[in-house]
């Protein structure tokens, strides 16, 4: 049997941490999952009571809700899932436990950006579309935000905001992005002992706020046009620079190789922690 990784050895183990993850965030994942329809009972229910009426809470509220219960999500399932692995008592168990290093990191990575991820967005976009699709007064489901955004555009005929609208709203644009900062609080949460979501943002604060005085220059060289009043109210001058500007051009380039660099630091990092926690 190989110290390094055994495949029957992780697939036991990869069990016990999918347990271990249920037992320690498993209530707060429900909640979050199916928040929507909490809200939307709620809101239905209420109306009901109080104005006879029957509506359902409209695309906006339900898309905003959604981003909060996302990003809620990122932030706090890395520490509640693995948070235990800092303190003394519960860490030096961890550290017993028979699997390699490199199963232990492969079993967490794949807990928090592949399973709880899929299952959030699978019933939580999932049971919206249901809704709506039985519901009518709730209007279009979250799905379709994307869509009705470049609908809008394509009635103001911005051929140039539309192109740059339909790069945005891929949804490979965000994957990575959510990929990015699960691994950062991930990171944050088997490296800090206290206070691990707080600790992880100030860092991630501190270190934006130095990189961006030498990408900020780089980044907004070719897009001043936007700070300009005069430009942005001239609809024509503005499209025609937002098509030139060879930044939001290839936003989504950029966007995915910061993520990946990103991704890389914070695995490489949360690896090393784990290779040499010690009590």
């Amino acid at each position: 049997m190989s110290n390094i990784f055994d495949i029957k050895r992780f697939g036991r183990y990869i069990v016990s941490d999918l347990k271990q993850c249920i037992a320690n965030f498993g209530i707060s994942f429900l909640l979050l999952t199916f928040m929507g329809v909490i809200i939307y009972a709620g809101t239905t229910i209420t109306g009901l009571l109080l104005n006879s009426t029957w509506n359902g809470p409209g695309i906006v509220f339900r898309a905003i809700t959604f981003g909060v219960c996302l990003t809620i999500l990122v932030i706090t399932m890395p520490g509640k899932c693995y948070g235990y692995i800092t303190d003394k008592k519960s860490g030096s168990l961890y550290l017993m436990v028979p699997a390699s290093t490199l199963e232990k990191f492969l079993s967490m990575v794949f807990m928090m950006v592949v399973v709880f991820p899929s299952l959030f967005l699978l019933g939580y976009l999932g049971t919206d579309f249901l809704l709506c699709s039985v519901d009518k007064t709730c209007g279009e489901a979250i799905i379709r935000v994307g869509g009705i955004i470049s609908e809008e555009i394509k009635e103001l005929n911005e051929a140039s905001l539309l192109a740059i609208t339909e790069t945005i709203k891929k949804p490979i644009l965000y994957i990575d992005d959510i990929i990015g900062i699960i691994t950062l609080f991930l990171m944050g949460s088997v490296i800090f002992r206290k206070h691990k979501v707080a600790y992880t943002l100030l860092a991630a604060l501190a270190f934006s706020m130095v990189t961006s005085t030498i990408t900020a220059p780089l980044m907004l060289g070719d897009m001043a046009f936007l700070m300009n009043p005069e430009i942005m109210n001239d609809t024509d001058t503005a499209a025609a620079l937002i098509s030139a500007s060879s930044t939001l051009s290839n936003i989504s380039v950029i966007d995915t190789v910061n993520d990946l660099i990103l991704i890389t630091g914070t695995l490489a990092g949360t690896y090393w922690r784990l290779k040499t926690l010690k009590f």
